[in-house]
């Protein structure tokens, strides 16, 4: 939790300067090509990257949990016409 709260703040604010000096998020700079890097639009530009990946792993944990309730339901089925 102590992780997002520098990007909370980060997004509040729109400045995202602490990127270049954290060892927790400094990778998001590399993800960016150096286009966006250069625009003056970049804190936009970061602020749509991590809408993005927040949404992409939420997206992510509904997928593993509804092929995993599939799975379960599907192999306790067998199971009991087994039995």
């Amino acid at each position: 939790m102590a992780l997002i709260i520098p990007v909370g703040q980060a997004v509040a604010e729109t400045n995202y300067d602490f990127l270049s000096t954290s060892g927790a998020f400094g990778w998001l700079l590399q993800i960016l090509p150096d286009a966006a890097l250069a625009s003056p639009r970049r804190d936009a530009f970061i602020t749509l990257l991590i809408l993005g990946l927040i949404l992409a792993a939420r997206v992510l944990s509904l997928a593993l949990a509804y092929i995993t309730n599939n799975y379960l339901a599907n192999r306790n089925e067998s199971y009991s016409l087994r039995v």
